[in-house]
């Protein structure tokens, strides 16, 4: 979408692209003192929240902008996201493997394998709806991002049921 949307050439968008994973590895690098200091399930709500603030901010940039967005509306939105899935990530993994300690590989390969089929299945959903905007990409990302957050805030409530 950078290239052929915002027109950028192929170092500018590399540049781009090294922005939004500086934003995630920021919330990655950051996850495991924050979870030290404040729980898995406060880090969990704070990457969700982010997911769901960049998501629907890059959706409605998309929208405003109709056919020319700037790279601007699409990076700095998904640098926030990136940071929200960098503290979601461990935070997520950790929950779901933790209580299964000696079945910790095989979580987290059923972990890892929902995730990269949910992303497979997302990407070619955005590539057949491709319409020369940025607005298919960024919705995507919006409901991933409200996804997100609507996933934590259901598991949490069922964690705390469990735990009473």
């Amino acid at each position: 979408v950078l290239i052929a949307v915002a027109d950028l050439t192929p170092v500018v968008f590399g540049l781009c692209f090294a922005v939004v994973v500086v934003g995630y590895m920021l919330g990655a690098m950051s996850a495991g003192r924050l979870i030290q200091r404040l729980g898995l399930d406060r880090v969990m709500l704070w990457g969700g929240v982010l997911t769901a603030v960049g998501g629907p901010v890059m959706a409605v940039l998309a929208a405003a902008a109709k056919t020319e967005i700037s790279a601007v509306e699409v990076v700095l939105p998904m640098m926030a996201y990136a940071a929200g899935v960098g503290l979601v990530m461990p935070a997520t993994t950790a929950a779901a493997i933790g209580p299964y300690p000696e079945k910790a590989g095989a979580a987290s390969s059923v972990l890892g394998c929902i995730q990269m089929c949910l992303a497979a299945a997302v990407g070619a959903t955005v590539a057949h709806i491709l319409d020369g905007t940025a607005q298919p990409m960024a919705t995507a990302i919006a409901i991933c991002g409200v996804g997100t957050l609507g996933s934590i805030l259901l598991l949490r409530r069922k964690r705390t049921a469990a735990a009473e």
